[in-house]
């Protein structure tokens, strides 16, 4: 008895289902089976015919490219592609309400339950957007810079305007001036802490979402990137080479946290607090954690990779890297560190991951430089190109 046969394939090209291409097949089933005909037995010859031409159907079509096709039986599944470009850079993707936001230059937003990506307003015409966030008030904020790669503003819109957003520009305090690029945005619950860039000199504020702007640390040595809320009164920021932690009331009169060694010229990619212990990942390739506040670090092998921010998902960490995907540190482990995603994911795998989000529990996001949107329903195991 002939059982059906199931297969599909995927290209590492486009990131989609291949199908073969079903004209072809009967040209050449048609050619057999004159073959056949003249030759005799036409009913056992065909049959067979048919079924190899089948199976080989499954893994070639009739067309000029050879890409190479991988995919795991047991990982068969169609994957979709739903409406962003796949070579957009993408900064960070947030939740604001029921809606999702990406800052991919330009903001796009679709429904949490839906698939579809569309454009949204944006705060100034000729903007591009490079940091985003959602604040503790529900609001969206936005950092975006003109083209002439001079001009930059913090811009906020109200939940109430979503998704359509209408924008207002935060002017208070320091950014008030154009000149203050903005390099971070990060809610910590009582404070939005923002990052800037004006020039050689870079600072770090913190927003109450009234009327007030702070600026805490008024000259950094390093580019704020990165920074966390262990609990009220006990934040983490990473700028550059150094690490600060404490109070938001006291911030600027914080002295670094001594920080684990660096090579000369490297950077702290991002910071995660996980299984009460303090990640801190590396331009030169290194983990490093600690299990006493900061006080001692102990480092990962050399991965040979400038690693960039982390996300926790199904009790295991994942970080990112410039252009070589992402590790997943087992159970936060750094000596148990392997380099996803599946190499048939070769976009990817090959890509640079500038940033994760988790949203609505179960929805895991990898922010690519130049290779679009990517989404994960079960912790990374299987990856869809939105």
């Amino acid at each position: 008895m002939l059982l059906p046969f199931k297969f599909s394939v995927f290209s590492a090209k486009n990131n989609q289902v291949q199908r073969p291409n079903i004209l072809c097949w009967i040209f050449a089933l048609k050619s057999l089976v004159a073959e056949v005909i003249c030759a005799g037995n036409r009913i056992n010859i065909l049959l067979t015919t048919l079924l190899v031409a089948i199976i080989i159907g499954g893994f070639s079509s009739c067309n000029d490219s050879f890409d190479p096709i991988f995919y795991a039986l047991e990982q068969e599944r169609p994957l979709v592609d739903d409406s962003l470009d796949n070579e957009i850079t993408v900064h960070n993707v947030v939740k604001g309400g029921s809606w999702y936001f990406a800052a991919a230059p330009k903001i796009f937003y679709r429904s949490s339950g839906g698939t579809t990506w569309e454009t949204a307003n944006m705060p100034q015409s000729g903007v591009l957007c490079e940091a985003m966030e959602v604040g503790s008030s529900g609001d969206l904020f936005a950092g975006v810079f003109f083209l002439d790669g001079k001009t930059f503003g913090l811009h906020r819109a109200a939940a109430a305007s979503f998704p359509s957003l209408s924008w207002t520009r935060v002017s208070y305090g320091a950014l008030a001036s154009t000149s203050e690029q903005i390099v971070m945005l990060k809610d910590v619950t009582e404070a939005l802490l923002i990052g800037t860039k004006n020039g050689d000199t870079y600072s770090l504020h913190d927003f109450d979402e009234a009327t007030t702007v702070t600026t805490r640390l008024p000259s950094l040595t390093g580019m704020p990137t990165d920074a966390i809320r262990i609990a009220a009164g006990n934040y983490w920021l990473i700028a550059g080479s150094e690490v600060y932690n404490g109070d938001l009331g006291t911030f600027s009169l914080l002295a670094p946290v001594s920080p684990p060694f660096l090579s000369t010229g490297a950077s702290f990619g991002g910071i995660y607090y996980f299984n009460s212990k303090h990640y801190l990942s590396t331009t030169d390739g290194k983990i490093w954690y600690s299990t006493d506040n900061g006080a001692n670090w102990t480092s990962s092998a050399d991965k040979d990779v400038a690693f960039t921010k982390f996300i926790e998902v199904g009790g295991n960490l994942l970080v990112g890297t410039s252009e070589h995907g992402y590790y997943k540190l087992t159970g936060g482990d750094v000596t148990q560190m392997e380099r996803q995603p599946h190499y048939s994911i070769s976009d990817l795998y090959n890509g640079g991951v500038l940033n994760f989000a988790l949203l609505d529990g179960t929805k895991l996001f990898a922010c690519t430089a130049g290779a679009g949107l990517w989404r994960s329903d079960d912790n990374g195991e299987i990856w869809n190109r939105e």
